[in-house]
């Protein structure tokens, strides 16, 4: 999954960073960068336009934070975020799965 990755690598940039590893901040902040280019371009917005574009916007922005990160602790809110989603994500799929779906709001706050 793109947001596990994404995760993952957002960590090891953090560690990379912790150690001043710039072999590993090189590698790290290209992969976490990479997963969020596609994040925020392969959206299908046939369902739900706005969503999509919101989505695709948050995700421009948590790559602007990778590509400015200066300190490890200026990687907190992007993983905090990319957690989020992931976790978010893990629960829809839990619950479809589990057949426990509740009726679905008209409105739908990615904002949180």
């Amino acid at each position: 999954m793109l947001l596990e990755g994404s995760v993952t690598w957002a960590h090891s940039l953090m560690s990379a960073m912790d150690a001043n590893d710039f072999e590993g901040i090189a590698e790290a902040s290209e992969r976490c960068r990479a997963i969020l280019v596609a994040l925020g371009t392969d959206l299908d917005t046939r369902v739900h336009p706005e969503m999509a574009a919101r989505l695709s916007s948050l995700h421009a922005w948590l790559y602007r934070r990778v590509v400015d990160a200066d300190l490890p602790e200026d990687l907190d809110e992007v993983i905090e975020l990319l957690e989020f989603q992931r976790d978010a994500w893990r629960e829809a799929v839990a619950v479809l799965r589990g057949g426990n779906a509740t009726e679905p709001s008209d409105t739908i706050d990615i904002a949180g």
